[in-house]
């Protein structure tokens, strides 16, 4: 595993969800971002949208 770039993610109302670009199997892929997401919504609505 090799980072090159990092930031620190977070927020206040909402979900922060891991997301893996170009998967080459189930948990391996070449990026590896997290996605913070930010809202008055409630958590059902959010993780259905987080899980797409």
């Amino acid at each position: 595993m090799s980072l090159r770039r990092m930031q620190k993610v977070s927020v206040e109302a909402g979900l922060v969800v891991p997301y893996i670009h170009n998967a080459v199997a189930d948990g391996l892929g070449r990026i590896g971002v997290l996605v913070g997401l930010s809202s008055a919504a409630d958590e059902a609505s959010w993780q259905l949208l987080a899980s797409s």
